[in-house]
């Protein structure tokens, strides 16, 4: 395995990687993802989630033209709902995270349409598990019951479906296995649960 040090957002960075390597897929992990990081910085976000994306695209499409594609994106490209989304809900994102998402995919679609580049789309949903260095829900609500006599939460009622990231490492291996009979598809890969803020507490604290 050779490591790399690059800006997905540079191509002349990601140019190198395909042609050096010709890899038979290329998987789109980078990504900036940390809400309130991409509210504050809305051109960083657009910059490394669109543009890379792009830059990912036109390398393959200038210099590998047989490897496949696949982005990671996000459940955030989805109106909020009630319901249980489907890959067929409606796309309608409300943050600056969501919309780079849905641009993304926009790109990928074109490149596709454009170069006959063979893709899949992965949207994520919740994802937790080990090398989480960001502060999201479950590791935040950890820390806290580790270090505090008491948990700080926002917003407790509102639901998300979680998935463990080895899960998620399986749906992509799948993916990966599968991928001439799937090409050109999108999948969400969730849990399939709706869990509150108050749901994880009580998981956490065994209740």
């Amino acid at each position: 395995c050779k490591q790399v040090y690059g800006d997905i957002s540079n191509l002349k960075d990601i140019s190198y990687c395909v042609k050096e390597f010709k890899p038979d897929i290329l998987i789109n992990l980078a990504a900036y993802h940390y809400i309130p990081n991409c509210i504050k910085d809305p051109k960083r976000t657009i910059r490394i989630n669109v543009n890379g994306t792009k830059n990912s695209l036109e390398a393959i499409y200038k210099y590998s033209p047989n490897t496949k594609f696949i982005l990671t994106s996000s459940a955030a490209v989805y109106k909020p709902s009630i319901k249980k989304h489907t890959e067929k809900s409606l796309i309608k994102p409300v943050d600056i995270y969501g919309e780079s998402k849905k641009r993304a995919e926009d790109v990928v679609e074109d490149y596709a349409k454009k170069f006959k580049i063979k893709y899949c789309i992965i949207r994520l949903f919740n994802v937790y598990g080990y090398g989480n260095n960001t502060p999201h829900l479950i590791p935040t609500i950890i820390d806290q019951i580790k270090n505090k006599k008491t948990i700080s939460l926002g917003n407790t009622q509102t639901k998300r479906d979680y998935i463990y990231v080895d899960s998620v490492i399986g749906a992509f291996i799948e993916v990966i296995n599968k991928f001439n009979k799937n090409n050109n598809q999108v999948f969400n890969v969730g849990g399939g649960y709706a869990k509150s803020a108050i749901d994880i507490v009580n998981i956490i604290e065994g209740r």
